[in-house]
């Protein structure tokens, strides 16, 4: 029997290496957000407001969050970040990995 030689040749090796290092950093990153809590602060509020979306179906005018009748306030940025921890909280359910998982991403 006769033998082959196979050689394989790589034409952009650094792309391979670029996927590597991001595969390792996207693991390790995930490895903290998963492992903490949602505390306090913008994660908390976006997060929370994502949930109150996602449970009323609907898109409030005001800060449906953190707000009495007198001090109300208007959304002063895109909403985006929130329609979609909403929409993902509304297809798989009411689960924190949801968005801390989104995070990192």
């Amino acid at each position: 029997m006769e033998e082959k030689e196979i050689t394989i040749e790589l034409k952009h090796p650094e792309i391979i290496v670029l996927l590597a290092f991001l595969c390792i950093a996207l693991f390790l990153e995930l490895q903290v957000t998963l492992n903490s809590h949602i505390t306090f602060g913008d994660e908390g509020f976006h997060a929370k407001i994502s949930q109150v979306i996602a449970e009323r179906v609907e898109y409030s005018k005001w800060t449906p969050v953190g707000e009495t009748e007198i001090d109300k306030a208007g959304f002063s940025r895109p909403p985006l970040w929130n329609f979609l921890g909403a929409s993902l909280f509304y297809i798989f359910g009411l689960h924190e990995w949801l968005l801390k998982a989104l995070i990192p991403l």
